[in-house]
Protein backbone atom coordinates (compact mmCIF):
# COMPACT_ATOMS: atom_id res chain seq x y z
CA UNK A 1 0.00 0.00 0.00
CA UNK A 2 0.97 3.24 -0.95
CA UNK A 3 1.78 5.49 2.12
CA UNK A 4 1.54 9.33 2.27
CA UNK A 5 4.82 10.92 4.05
CA UNK A 6 2.91 13.11 6.42
CA UNK A 7 -0.34 10.29 6.93
CA UNK A 8 -0.92 12.14 10.05
CA UNK A 9 -1.77 15.46 8.67
CA UNK A 10 -3.46 14.19 5.59
CA UNK A 11 -5.51 12.05 7.79
CA UNK A 12 -6.38 15.53 9.81
CA UNK A 13 -7.42 17.40 6.96
CA UNK A 14 -8.96 14.21 5.51
CA UNK A 15 -11.53 13.87 8.49
CA UNK A 16 -14.99 15.26 7.67
CA UNK A 17 -16.27 17.07 11.12
CA UNK A 18 -19.77 17.68 11.34
CA UNK A 19 -21.30 21.15 12.28
CA UNK A 20 -24.02 22.43 14.70
CA UNK A 21 -26.45 24.09 12.92
CA UNK A 22 -27.62 26.37 15.92
CA UNK A 23 -25.75 27.52 18.80
CA UNK A 24 -27.56 25.58 21.49
CA UNK A 25 -29.84 23.26 19.10
CA UNK A 26 -27.93 19.86 17.35
CA UNK A 27 -30.20 19.50 14.37
CA UNK A 28 -29.07 15.85 14.36
CA UNK A 29 -30.25 15.06 18.15
CA UNK A 30 -32.44 18.19 19.26
CA UNK A 31 -33.13 15.95 22.40
CA UNK A 32 -29.60 16.63 23.53
CA UNK A 33 -29.52 19.65 26.18
CA UNK A 34 -28.08 23.25 25.11
CA UNK A 35 -25.54 23.09 27.60
CA UNK A 36 -24.06 19.88 26.58
CA UNK A 37 -24.19 21.27 22.56
CA UNK A 38 -22.87 24.48 23.60
CA UNK A 39 -19.72 21.91 25.88
CA UNK A 40 -19.46 19.90 22.07
CA UNK A 41 -19.10 23.27 20.59
CA UNK A 42 -16.52 24.25 22.94
CA UNK A 43 -14.93 21.21 22.06
CA UNK A 44 -15.07 21.75 18.68
CA UNK A 45 -13.70 24.89 18.59
CA UNK A 46 -10.29 23.80 20.31
CA UNK A 47 -10.00 20.95 17.28
CA UNK A 48 -9.66 23.85 15.30
CA UNK A 49 -7.52 25.76 17.50
CA UNK A 50 -5.21 23.06 16.75
CA UNK A 51 -5.63 22.02 20.37
CA UNK A 52 -6.61 18.40 19.81
CA UNK A 53 -5.72 16.99 23.20
CA UNK A 54 -7.45 19.82 24.86
CA UNK A 55 -10.68 18.98 23.25
CA UNK A 56 -10.40 15.39 23.86
CA UNK A 57 -10.74 15.57 26.86
CA UNK A 58 -13.51 17.99 27.09
CA UNK A 59 -15.53 15.42 24.52
CA UNK A 60 -14.35 12.28 26.76
CA UNK A 61 -16.00 13.94 29.93
CA UNK A 62 -18.53 15.03 27.89
CA UNK A 63 -19.34 11.63 27.04
CA UNK A 64 -19.38 10.54 30.83
CA UNK A 65 -22.68 12.85 30.52
CA UNK A 66 -23.80 12.28 27.41
CA UNK A 67 -23.22 8.86 26.43
CA UNK A 68 -25.30 8.54 23.82
CA UNK A 69 -23.85 12.38 21.49
CA UNK A 70 -23.25 11.17 17.81
CA UNK A 71 -21.36 14.58 17.82
CA UNK A 72 -18.78 14.39 20.42
CA UNK A 73 -17.90 10.76 19.37
CA UNK A 74 -17.44 12.00 16.12
CA UNK A 75 -15.54 14.78 17.40
CA UNK A 76 -13.78 12.52 19.72
CA UNK A 77 -12.84 10.87 16.46
CA UNK A 78 -11.09 13.29 14.71
CA UNK A 79 -9.09 14.47 17.98
CA UNK A 80 -7.56 11.51 18.49
CA UNK A 81 -6.30 11.26 14.97
CA UNK A 82 -4.71 14.44 15.47
CA UNK A 83 -3.36 13.10 18.06
CA UNK A 84 -2.22 9.88 16.18
CA UNK A 85 -3.98 7.35 18.04
CA UNK A 86 -5.54 5.96 15.00
CA UNK A 87 -7.09 3.12 17.54
CA UNK A 88 -8.79 5.35 19.17
CA UNK A 89 -9.82 7.39 16.38
CA UNK A 90 -11.80 4.19 15.06
CA UNK A 91 -13.11 3.15 17.79
CA UNK A 92 -15.20 6.83 18.73
CA UNK A 93 -15.70 6.78 14.99
CA UNK A 94 -17.27 3.43 15.14
CA UNK A 95 -19.10 4.20 18.37
CA UNK A 96 -20.30 7.26 16.06
CA UNK A 97 -21.57 5.52 13.17
CA UNK A 98 -23.31 2.76 15.49
CA UNK A 99 -25.10 5.81 17.20
CA UNK A 100 -25.76 7.22 13.52
CA UNK A 101 -27.69 4.28 12.43
CA UNK A 102 -29.16 3.23 15.87
CA UNK A 103 -30.61 6.72 15.89
CA UNK A 104 -30.90 6.79 11.90
CA UNK A 105 -29.71 10.47 11.76
CA UNK A 106 -29.28 11.95 8.61
CA UNK A 107 -25.17 12.19 8.57
CA UNK A 108 -23.11 10.56 5.94
CA UNK A 109 -20.01 11.48 6.12
CA UNK A 110 -19.22 9.68 9.42
CA UNK A 111 -18.93 6.69 6.51
CA UNK A 112 -16.29 8.80 4.92
CA UNK A 113 -14.53 9.43 8.24
CA UNK A 114 -14.63 5.73 9.39
CA UNK A 115 -13.40 4.48 6.65
CA UNK A 116 -10.32 7.36 6.14
CA UNK A 117 -9.89 5.16 10.05
CA UNK A 118 -9.46 1.28 8.62
CA UNK A 119 -7.17 3.46 6.06
CA UNK A 120 -4.75 4.64 7.93
CA UNK A 121 -4.95 1.16 9.85
CA UNK A 122 -4.39 -0.76 6.79
CA UNK A 123 -7.66 -2.27 6.13
CA UNK A 124 -8.52 -1.26 2.51
CA UNK A 125 -10.84 -3.64 2.36
CA UNK A 126 -13.18 -2.11 4.98
CA UNK A 127 -12.54 1.06 4.08
CA UNK A 128 -13.47 0.76 0.66
CA UNK A 129 -16.85 -0.60 1.94
CA UNK A 130 -17.74 2.21 4.25
CA UNK A 131 -16.40 4.88 1.49
CA UNK A 132 -18.88 3.39 -0.83
CA UNK A 133 -21.31 3.91 1.72
CA UNK A 134 -20.53 7.32 2.09
CA UNK A 135 -20.46 8.09 -2.05
CA UNK A 136 -23.79 6.38 -2.46
CA UNK A 137 -25.12 8.88 -0.17
CA UNK A 138 -22.72 11.75 -1.58
CA UNK A 139 -25.86 13.66 -2.70
CA UNK A 140 -26.86 14.32 0.88
CA UNK A 141 -23.66 15.28 2.32
CA UNK A 142 -22.31 19.13 1.98
CA UNK A 143 -20.28 20.17 -1.01
CA UNK A 144 -17.02 20.33 1.39
CA UNK A 145 -17.54 16.86 2.48
CA UNK A 146 -18.13 15.72 -0.43
CA UNK A 147 -14.73 16.97 -1.82
CA UNK A 148 -13.03 14.88 1.06
CA UNK A 149 -14.94 11.80 0.14
CA UNK A 150 -13.75 12.04 -3.84
CA UNK A 151 -10.44 12.85 -2.22
CA UNK A 152 -10.57 9.72 0.01
CA UNK A 153 -11.37 7.43 -2.35
CA UNK A 154 -8.91 8.53 -4.74
CA UNK A 155 -6.30 8.41 -2.65
CA UNK A 156 -7.47 4.47 -1.71
CA UNK A 157 -7.23 3.57 -5.05
CA UNK A 158 -3.98 5.04 -5.73
CA UNK A 159 -2.58 3.42 -2.73
CA UNK A 160 -3.88 0.43 -4.02
CA UNK A 161 -2.19 1.03 -7.46
CA UNK A 162 -5.57 1.21 -9.10
CA UNK A 163 -4.97 4.89 -11.00
CA UNK A 164 -7.35 4.32 -13.67
CA UNK A 165 -9.96 4.09 -11.04
CA UNK A 166 -8.06 6.59 -8.43
CA UNK A 167 -8.15 9.27 -11.19
CA UNK A 168 -12.34 10.01 -11.50
CA UNK A 169 -12.44 10.86 -7.74
CA UNK A 170 -9.44 12.68 -7.33
CA UNK A 171 -10.41 14.97 -10.85
CA UNK A 172 -13.74 15.04 -9.04
CA UNK A 173 -12.30 16.55 -6.03
CA UNK A 174 -9.92 18.93 -7.34
CA UNK A 175 -12.94 20.00 -9.30
CA UNK A 176 -14.18 21.09 -6.08
CA UNK A 177 -11.59 23.10 -4.66
CA UNK A 178 -10.29 20.44 -2.87
CA UNK A 179 -7.00 21.39 -2.53
CA UNK A 180 -5.60 17.80 -1.24
CA UNK A 181 -7.42 16.55 -4.29
CA UNK A 182 -4.97 18.24 -5.97
CA UNK A 183 -2.04 17.43 -4.42
CA UNK A 184 -2.78 14.02 -4.97
CA UNK A 185 -4.01 13.97 -8.35
CA UNK A 186 -0.55 15.52 -8.94
CA UNK A 187 0.97 12.59 -7.29
CA UNK A 188 -0.74 10.13 -9.20
CA UNK A 189 0.67 11.94 -12.30
CA UNK A 190 3.98 11.41 -11.08
CA UNK A 191 3.19 7.94 -10.43
CA UNK A 192 1.75 6.98 -13.62
CA UNK A 193 4.87 8.77 -15.70
CA UNK A 194 7.23 6.44 -14.04
CA UNK A 195 5.16 3.47 -14.70
CA UNK A 196 4.95 4.76 -18.24
CA UNK A 197 7.06 2.85 -20.58
CA UNK A 198 10.02 5.16 -22.49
Amino acid sequence: MWRCSNLAKVAAIALVGCAVAAKDTDNYQPEIKPAEVRRMTEARDLLRQGKSKEAAEALRQLITVVPDYFLAHYNLGIALSNLGDNKGSLAAFQKARALRDAKDLNEWSIYNSTGWAYMILGDARKAEELLKVAEAHADQMPRGSQAKLWNNLGYLHMSNRDFAKARPYLEKGKAMNNSLAEDNLRVLNQMTALQSPK
